[in-house]
């Protein structure tokens, strides 16, 4: 089966992604992934694109591909728990690291308030992304 949708800059098979996956050929189906209006579906589908790329790409190249969506969860999350973030607290988001965004995600998940999120991510925005576990909010 043949994609050509204006997500492919070249058309692309299944094939083609799981015989040589490249970074570009896993993006695409990571993006086609995400448009699959089943949750459970997009989630299995995600899960196996992240598994193809674990087995054939550099790690790096893994932590780059799948950030965003890290960053998606836990503005959906904290969309869920507090209504819509500001805009100013989305853009602090943009550019923290994989271990950074776990942090926030988990705080997230205990924080009783949005402004009690803001404080604790700006001292996490603030410590190196290799350390961590000394500054938190309590």
């Amino acid at each position: 089966m043949l994609n050509t949708t204006p997500l492919c800059r070249k058309p692309c098979s299944f094939l083609e992604i799981v015989a040589r996956p490249t970074e570009e050929t896993v993006q695409t189906a990571k993006t086609l992934a995400l448009h699959e209006p089943d949750a459970e579906r997009r989630s299995l589908l995600v899960s196996l694109v992240a598994l193809l790329a674990a087995r054939y790409l550099d790690k790096e190249v893994i932590r780059r591909l799948f950030r965003q969506e890290r960053r998606v969860l836990l503005l959906r999350l904290l969309g869920h728990r507090f209504g819509q973030a500001p805009i100013a607290l989305v853009l602090k988001t943009q550019g923290l690291t994989a271990a950074q965004l776990d942090r926030l995600f988990d705080l997230a998940l205990d924080v009783p308030t949005l402004d009690d999120f803001d404080r604790a991510m700006d001292q996490i925005r603030g410590i190196n992304g290799a350390q961590g576990s000394e500054a938190v909010v309590g």
